[in-house]
């Protein structure tokens, strides 16, 4: 009886669970699945309320360990309720039958004497009110119930925060909460909270939530027992994981192994670190691990900010496209962003960005054209980019693009000032600019501009974006920067026919 007062005891002996190569296995808590439970049954002993939340890597066996985590204390505490939710009833129902089912009716096979009496069992529900006042549901919601244990499944891919935000409320004081999900896109509740947490942990602030995340060559069985004769696929990304974090030659042929399986989805599968997770899970349009390599390489503070214009490199007599992406200029709205690429070195030498009245935008990009003298200045077509280039044609020092257009009735043509943006142009422009980062043609030097093309993402029939929460107002000055520097050769003359966009 004292072995089965004691935790440690029943979660390595009690519960049987099923590996995927088949069959029932004894459940032997790994050492991440210890350290949860030496955090958190002190608290439930204690009644005082934790939360934590966990970016995990897959294998690690956090989705099991915490649904015995919730199994172990309705059946051997009294007058607990605990949940298990997930983002579906599909998923739910899978976390049941595999998980939950198989390890209760285990219990009742091997140990019946030892599995207090069920008043009854369900297909998502374990009732032991008659003999311990507990129970344990599995669901997709909490159905009004407010459990002293909250588990949420995979908590990145639920369609809507509210479901989170409303289950977490129900909890009492003494309540008990982990969350747990891989990487699922930014913006969302799970990535905003975890990060908030981590970011201010790796600080030494205190947290609401115990952010948990533990790197994939944390798991000691995440190696090759022999490399002889294998040869890295992806040696150079290999061998700078290994001088960052130190590993073995065992474990970065591991890794390379997993990156030959899973491609980029390895990143948000195998995180090495949190970042690097969230910014891969959403489907980036551009290179992010050479995002990464070119941000530390080149990108700081600017040398100084000028009439709020940041400048890194100052004026030349080299060319320079400069584009523009226009916003209303509302406080709650997007920022409006001028972006200076110097032409022969790709760099992006100079910057606006803010919420800037249409007016206004359009004085601040004189100043920078009277700067950066010989350039191309690309504003965007949109509904205020049209008053941007109504201020901008009666300015003299500003260069603006323009193009030929042909009347489909009357086939006369008329020049067009500023850049049409539609699903094709922006594709052309986009594609265009990560082309030129891959080639070293276009090379920021804003951190906020790496963070904003590190969260441009593929979304719903392949429209690309940012991410949601994040900006992309930099990006798109950036690639009409770009483009401004590729067209500067055709200036006044350019048809869209050739370049097979139109």
């Amino acid at each position: 009886m004292d072995r089965l007062n004691s935790p440690p005891w029943r979660l390595s002996h009690l519960y049987w669970f099923k590996p995927k190569e088949g069959g029932l296995k004894t459940f032997r808590p790994n050492p991440f699945q210890k350290a949860r439970y030496a955090r958190i049954y002190p608290k439930i002993d204690a009644r005082i309320g934790h939360r934590e939340i966990e970016l995990k890597s897959r294998k690690f066996g956090t989705s099991t360990g915490c649904c015995f985590l919730c199994l172990d204390n309705t059946a051997y505490r009294k007058n607990i309720e605990a949940v298990t939710m997930a983002h579906e009833s599909k998923k739910a129902q899978e976390i049941f039958s595999n998980i939950v089912r198989p390890a209760w009716s285990e219990i009742g096979r091997r140990y019946p004497k030892l599995r207090p009496r069920e008043r009854y069992n369900t297909r998502s529900e374990i009732d032991l009110m008659d003999s311990m006042r507990s129970k344990y549901i599995v669901s997709n919601d909490l159905k009004g119930t407010s459990p002293d244990i909250l588990h949420i499944s995979e908590a990145g891919y639920f369609d809507h925060d509210e479901t989170i935000i409303e289950s977490l409320n129900a909890l009492p004081p003494h309540g008990i909460a982990v969350v747990e999900s891989t990487a699922h896109g930014m913006g969302n509740w799970f990535e905003t909270t975890f990060m908030d947490a981590w970011v201010a942990a790796q600080a030494g602030n205190p947290t609401h939530w115990l952010p948990v995340f533990n790197p994939w060559y944390a798991d000691p069985y995440n190696r090759l027992v022999d490399i002889t004769g294998l040869i890295l696929r992806y040696e150079d990304e290999a061998r700078e994981l290994q001088e960052k974090y130190g590993l073995t030659d065992a474990q970065i042929f591991w890794w390379d192994q997993r990156k030959q399986e899973n491609r980029d989805l390895v990143y948000q599968f195998y995180p090495s670190e949190p970042e690097e997770a969230f910014l891969h899970s959403g489907r980036p349009v551009f290179d992010v691990p050479l995002l990464r390599q070119f941000q530390d390489r080149f990108a700081h503070a600017p040398l100084r900010i000028e009439n709020g214009i940041s400048i890194w490199e100052d004026p030349t007599d080299a060319e320079y496209g400069i584009g523009v992406d226009t916003a209303e200029g509302k406080a709650d709205g997007d920022n409006s962003v001028i972006s200076v690429v110097r032409r022969d070195t790709g760099f992006e030498v100079a910057q606006i960005a803010g919420k800037i009245p249409m007016h206004q935008l359009a004085e601040k990009l004189g100043i920078v054209c009277g700067m950066y003298r010989n350039h191309l200045a690309v504003v965007e077509r949109n509904n205020h980019g049209h008053t941007v280039i109504a201020y901008a044609k009666e300015d003299s020092r500003i260069n603006l693009y323009q193009r030929e257009e042909t009347d489909k009735v009357t086939e006369k043509t008329s020049l067009s000032i500023g850049w049409d943006t539609n699903e094709r142009s922006k594709a052309y422009a986009i594609n265009t600019l990560a082309r030129d980062i891959e080639d070293k043609q276009c090379i920021p030097q804003s951190h906020e501009t790496y963070a904003e093309l590190m969260c441009y993402v593929y979304g719903d029939r392949g429209i690309m974006g940012a991410m949601p929460g994040k900006h992309d107002d930099r990006v798109i000055a950036l690639s009409l920067a770009n483009i401004a520097c590729e067209r500067m050769v055709v200036l006044g003359s350019a048809k869209l026919a050739d370049y097979g966009i139109y």
